[in-house]
């Protein structure tokens, strides 16, 4: 070009060069970004520096050197971690806990799916819904076991579209689903920066594109039908709800738990031990069909819930391969909608129990007749100070977990006191097995307590 600036074969050539060194620096720019991970990061910093700062600070994080076995050994052996992780995980997972049948006059007591809501739930499923539920999943997302992105998907729409169509609609015509589409990997991510035991890591499972259209597809319809049918006092996934109801009024009921001249009263904040993972796949299917849903329906659902396998990606590297026989997947789209339904199941049983005893409600809750706040799987119970109703409502979670296979988390679950004499107080917590909770407490991740604290007593919260 110096030497023939006005060659215009040469300036030809120098535009294709720019253009095409122009698309590789974008294309390397997005690669590092999506390695990254960087969600917060939209049209700002173009280059790569700060990528490929993130993706080795993830890197050095999310690299599982050693893992603690149940006997309190330590093994640094890549093969022994990854088989501590398959063995908790087919545990978990892969191993079937006999429950027992549920009542189906509890799900009696509250509203179902009229007939007409049918032909919404069963209408033939459109070209149009399918591509818009593709093209609602993120670019960004984690690659499933095929290692094809929804970017791909959607930028050679036109080449791969029709055989997409016709498979999801093949899946909804007959209610039979490839095992191999729904082959999941579980990324494993660790809940703190010390994280030495396998149960200190929350379970991600990486799904096929494919399989995510097809359960997108359910969860939008099975949305229009749960603020129908879900009780008021579940804040999470239902529209028209929203979180900040169960913080607000949670706030206000604990208000004067400080105080000591007033009625005897209970706040209770109950953990499920892994409760996504371990909800019964029978009980599910039950709760289901007792509140209405066509079989068909039904049958779509637990054909993508129970046609799994799994195997666990350590390090890069897969570990192990098995069938699951229980619980309901994080990160999928009819996870949380699912588990809705189930705890809907728990609202209607308390309601039950209370009305058919003489349960004494917490100050404030007999008119609107609150007895607990849930939103997702944070439960928090709220009674009046006495052996009697206290009783009611853990008898309660225990004949809820009978049926359901969810388990409260003793460790973790705690109870909160106002009025109460110390005497009376150590009855009640050799009844219940909880630990002794103490303000201020976090909740939905704000902290709250009963009185006005300093900033001082909040920092510790503030800076976890």
């Amino acid at each position: 070009m110096m030497a023939s600036p006005i060659d215009e074969e040469l300036q030809e050539q120098l535009l294709l060069a720019r253009k095409k060194a122009t698309f590789l620096g974008e294309a390397e720019a997005s690669f590092f970004q999506q390695r990254a991970k960087a969600m917060h990061i939209l049209e700002a910093d173009k280059g790569t520096r700060y990528f490929h700062a993130i993706v080795k600070r993830n890197a050095a994080r999310n690299v599982i050197s050693s893992i603690t076995r149940e006997d309190g050994s330590i093994t640094k052996s890549l093969n022994d971690v990854g088989d501590v992780f398959v063995n908790f995980f087919v545990d978990l997972f892969g191993s079937h806990v006999d429950t027992l049948d549920l009542d189906h006059s509890v799900l009696g007591t509250g509203p179902m799916i009229e007939p007409v809501a049918h032909d919404g739930l069963l209408a033939p499923i459109t070209d149009k819904e399918i591509k818009e539920a593709l093209f609602d999943i993120g670019d960004n997302k984690a690659l499933g076991p095929d290692g094809f992105s929804s970017a791909f998907f959607k930028a050679n729409w036109s080449v791969v579209g029709n055989d997409m169509v016709q498979a999801i609609k093949e899946f909804f015509r007959t209610g039979k689903l490839l095992k191999q589409i729904n082959h999941i990997v579980i990324t494993l991510i660790p809940k703190t920066s010390h994280s030495p035991k396998a149960s200190d890591y929350r379970p991600i499972s990486c799904t096929n594109v494919l399989y995510k259209v097809i359960a997108k597809i359910i969860a939008a319809r099975l949305t229009l039908c749960l603020p129908g049918l879900v009780n008021q006092t579940q804040g999470a996934f239902v529209d028209g709800c929203l979180m900040f109801d169960n913080i607000f009024l949670a706030q206000e009921l604990v208000r004067g738990y400080n105080r000591k001249r007033i009625s005897p009263r209970y706040m209770i904040m109950v953990d499920l031990r892994k409760a996504y993972d371990t909800i019964s796949w029978d009980f599910l299917r039950n709760v289901l069909r007792g509140l209405g849903f066509p079989d068909r329906f039904v049958g779509w659902i637990m054909e993508c819930v129970s046609i799994t396998s799994f195997s666990i990606s350590l390090n890069g590297v897969l570990h192990g391969f098995f069938n699951g026989k229980r619980g309901i997947r994080q990160g999928d789209p009819m996870s949380p909608l699912l588990f809705v339904l189930c705890l809907e199941y728990f609202s209607r049983l308390i309601t039950k129990r209370v009305n058919e005893s003489k349960f004494n409600y917490h100050p404030m809750c007999g008119t609107l007749g609150i007895t607990h706040l849930a939103y997702a799987d944070d439960f928090m119970l709220f009674l009046r100070g006495d052996k009697y109703s206290i009783e009611i409502l853990v008898n309660s979670f225990k004949e809820f977990g009978d049926v359901s296979g969810l388990r409260v988390n003793h460790q973790k679950s705690n109870i909160f006191v106002g009025g109460v004499r110390d005497i009376e107080l150590q009855n009640i917590l050799d009844l219940v097995d909880y630990g002794h909770g103490v303000f201020p407490v976090r909740y939905l991740g704000i902290p709250f307590a009963p009185l006005k604290v300093f900033v001082a007593h909040m920092l510790h919260f503030w800076t976890r």
